[in-house]
Parts: C-alpha cells; structure tokens; sequence
C-alpha cells in the first residue's frame, strides 16, 4: 500500500497513456516505461547522490526542468532545500538501495497499465468494516 498517492479513478484510458499526453514523454513513470533500465542504471550509479537531493524539505518552487526528474536529481551536484532526515537516516537508506539497485521500486510504476486492464472489474471501494 501506497499511502502518499491519492485515490486515482479508473478512467477510460490507460493511466500511462494519459501521462503522457498531459505531462510528456520524459515525465518519471512514462520514461520508465517507454526506456527501461535507462533510469535504473543511473539511479543505482548514483543512489546516494539521488537519495540526498530527493529527501529535501523547503525546497524552492521552480518550472521543471526538461528531462526526467529523477535521472536529474541523480546528476545534481548539490542538493536544494534542507535535510529531510539525519546523515545516520539517510545512510540506512542509501545502504538499502546500494544492495537491491532501484529496479524492483520501479517495476511499480512499469505495472500501470498491467494494473489497469486487470482491475477492470475490481470494486474500487473497500467495504471491510473498520473501527467499530
């Protein structure tokens, strides 16, 4: 379960198809995607560059820079904003993801469309009972 991501409906299109006509081919999940492995090799080369330029707080709003976010912020010499966490959390992390590379948290995003045609018939709402 993903809890930062909001509910996203159905549609009648594939999700990847409608991100890429809306946010272009270079946006993160479509880039996965239409250019596999590209992104993972990158972001394993530079996990620990990447997971300190991504886990940044007060981090000025900007126009997005053409190119994949997230290949540039493995490329970014110096990260923007402050620390999100501490030098001994980020090394917990960065030490995960030197040991698996990033492919396998990428295959969820390399799973949209997949997830859309089996989910046709899913009943999106929950109706387990809860906290009676």
């Amino acid at each position: 379960m993903n809890l930062a991501l909001p509910y996203q409906e159905r549609g009648d299109r594939p999700w990847l198809e409608l991100m890429e006509e809306f946010l272009g081919s270079d946006y993160d999940f479509v880039h996965f995607n239409r250019q596999p492995g590209v992104a993972d090799a990158v972001l394993d080369a530079n996990a620990a560059r990447f997971l300190r330029n991504l886990f940044r707080k007060n981090v000025p709003l900007t126009p997005p820079e053409p190119g994949m976010q997230m290949i540039n912020l493995a490329r970014a010499e110096s990260p923007v904003g402050d620390p999100l966490m501490t030098e001994c959390e980020l090394t917990e992390f960065v030490s995960a993801f030197e040991s698996t590379g990033f492919t396998g948290a990428i295959h969820w995003y390399r799973n949209f469309d997949r997830n859309w045609h089996t989910l046709a018939d899913v009943d999106p709402i929950i109706r387990q009972r809860t906290l009676d």
